[in-house]
């Protein structure tokens, strides 16, 4: 834990029951009401953050941080109801420095409570602070990627010159781009994997059953609760991430926030992560879409391991300690698999067009057009480069490509989807292009009563060769 945090507690429950020993800690009865004594007491503590379990707009907890002296947003708030599980889970949340930049910040009127319309006109001219994500445009791939706009509910993501950019007034913050984006291109700084871990990390490890919700899920007897601006940011990584550091179970709620993440799509993924579960022979039981757990017993524990945090290094780890999961093809699945026909003729265009490297010219490496190396061609695949965007299958001229989502554990490494042998210039002696993609166009040439002799020669040739024959011909 990075920094010092304290809890500002605004309901009726005593200090000493929702907080740990030795835990700074004021009872007030508002932040609004009582702000000289609460920004008094921040400054006294010298506090790093604070967390408020309170009732009130949360522009009165960001005014009382910055008067206190505070940086900015380095704050977290609790529902009321919140349990004292989930309370120092915030608090080691709240520990993490949030590293908020300008271009995160988005402006919007402030109100708070009942207004009269003079007070409703004076808010416009009052305004506060919403964190939203960004795009790190020297991490975004371009190339034709939209996952990240196919995933915003908002119509938030833009386009500037083949760059992704977050529409900040169209943005409400649902975090869906961040958690979509297989580069990490889209930064969030309130909810980052390093926050979202330190929160599961205390909520898993309590041995309470966990429920995955929005942010306004409410508080369960008996249950920790994880609340996420929207619950399609819990992706199969967090799911098994919160069976793997001890949840007995964890049940994935109903989306209730504006984003209205599709049901759909919450079932594959829940489906994918219990196939996995069932081929680890781990109780698929302990994960399902539903708003409450159903007290599964007799859980087999997982096993914490050490990885890096991202689905492949989990499966990655399990798989190690548990049994290779296999090839698993699913809906839900987060990387693509995919298989070509024997009618690839290894044009590259679909390894060209590739946004994220999976597809790669191999054997003899062409370079500016222009193969060299050895005498054999072949289209490399590596699947945990693979987002499954399906642009690959679309740019095939052969329409000789098939995709799936899925996981693949025996193709770690890079594997030869289709090889071929090269041909080389007639006149340089270059390598420049496969015997397939030759015999595909001279066949469609000559059908067409054309002359296909400058299929010989590469790209560099051809007009020398043509000029020397004509040349011949007079």
């Amino acid at each position: 834990m990075s920094g010092r945090v304290g809890v500002v507690l605004c309901d009726d429950a005593p200090v000493e029951a929702r907080v740990a020993e030795g835990l700074p800690a004021l009872h007030v009865g508002g932040v609004g009401l009582e702000r000289e004594r609460v920004v008094a007491w921040l400054r006294e503590q010298r506090l790093s953050a604070a967390v408020f379990l309170c009732t009130e707009s949360e522009g009165n907890f960001a005014d009382a941080v910055e008067q206190a002296g505070l940086p900015p947003f380095s704050y977290e708030v609790a529902p009321p109801g919140t349990g004292r599980t989930e309370l120092l889970a915030k608090v080691r949340r709240a520990a993490i420095p949030k590293r908020v930049e300008q271009r995160h910040l988005k402006m919007k009127p402030k109100f708070s409570g009942r207004m009269s319309r003079r007070d409703l006109l004076s808010a416009l001219f009052r305004v506060e602070h919403m964190v939203v994500p960004a795009v790190e445009k020297e991490w975004c791939v371009a190339r034709g990627c939209t996952i990240c706009a196919t995933a915003c509910p908002f119509n938030a993501i833009v386009f500037d010159d083949k760059v992704a950019a977050v529409h900040k007034e169209r943005c409400e913050a649902c975090g869906l781009c961040a958690t979509a984006c297989p580069a990490d291109a889209i930064t969030f700084p309130t909810w980052t994997k390093e926050q979202i871990e330190a929160e599961l990390e205390v909520l898993a490890g309590s041995g309470l059953p966990l429920v995955i919700g929005c942010a306004a899920e409410p508080p369960r007897d008996g249950a920790a609760v994880l609340r996420l601006p929207c619950v399609g940011m819990a992706t199969a990584f967090w799911m098994l991430r919160a069976l793997e550091m001890g949840a007995p179970e964890v049940a994935v709620a109903a989306c209730t926030c504006g984003a209205k993440f599709p049901a759909e799509e919450r079932e594959k993924r829940v489906g994918f992560a219990q196939e996995l579960l069932r081929r680890w022979r781990v109780e698929p039981e302990r994960l399902r879409s539903a708003d409450t757990p159903h007290r599964f017993t007799g859980a087999t524990p997982l096993h914490p391991g050490r990885h890096d945090a991202n689905l492949v290094a989990l499966i990655s780890s399990a798989s190690a300690r548990l049994g290779e999961a296999g090839r698993l093809e699913h809906d839900g699945g987060p990387l693509g698999l995919i298989a070509v026909t024997e009618k690839c003729t290894l044009c590259g265009l679909c390894a060209e067009r590739c946004p994220f490297g999976a597809l790669k010219m191999g054997g003899g490496r062409i370079a500016g057009g222009i193969v060299s190396a050895d005498a054999n061609l072949l289209l490399e695949f590596e699947h945990l480069r693979c987002t499954a965007c399906n642009i690959c299958v679309a740019t095939c001229p052969e329409r000789c490509m098939a995709l799936r989502r899925g996981f693949d554990g025996g193709q770690l490494k890079p594997v030869a989807l289709r090889r071929d042998e090269g041909l080389r210039c007639a006149s340089c002696g270059r390598l420049y292009t496969s015997a397939a993609l030759v015999a595909k166009l001279r066949e469609r040439l000559e059908r067409r009563g054309a002359t296909a002799d400058f299929m010989r020669y590469c790209p560099d040739c051809r007009m020398g060769a043509g000029m020397k024959s004509a040349s011949s011909e007079r």
